[in-house]
């Protein structure tokens, strides 16, 4: 993995895969992306369009379609998207006095 810190790329079309992105700036750049490592932190982009290829081509379109399909379908793209990243908490156990007053 190349690193790249500290940069400015202007009007270029960078494959990002297998690359670590840290406090540069992309201005009117093509980023392409195709599903592999990646780490971008700090960035500013101005004027980036988005390329998707292979593997990440092919998850955006099976994400796009549940999406339109809308109903629980889309529901579940939403969740995926607002949760995607974040920690999950494992559920408190109810107490024994919960359980007996809900008849559980």
């Amino acid at each position: 993995m190349a690193n790249f810190t500290g940069n400015t790329f202007v009007g270029q079309k960078i494959q990002i895969d297998g690359h670590v992105f840290r406090n540069n700036v992309f201005q009117n750049c093509v980023l392409v992306y195709g599903g592999g490592p990646l780490s971008m932190v700090g960035n500013t982009l101005s004027g980036v369009r988005w390329e998707f290829v292979d593997a990440a081509a092919r998850t955006i379109g099976l994400i796009s379609s549940f999406y339109q399909a809308g109903g629980e379908s889309k529901q579940f793209v939403e969740i995926l998207l607002s949760t995607f990243g974040k920690d999950i908490q494992a559920p408190t156990p109810k107490s024994e006095q919960e359980v007996e007053a809900n008849g559980d």
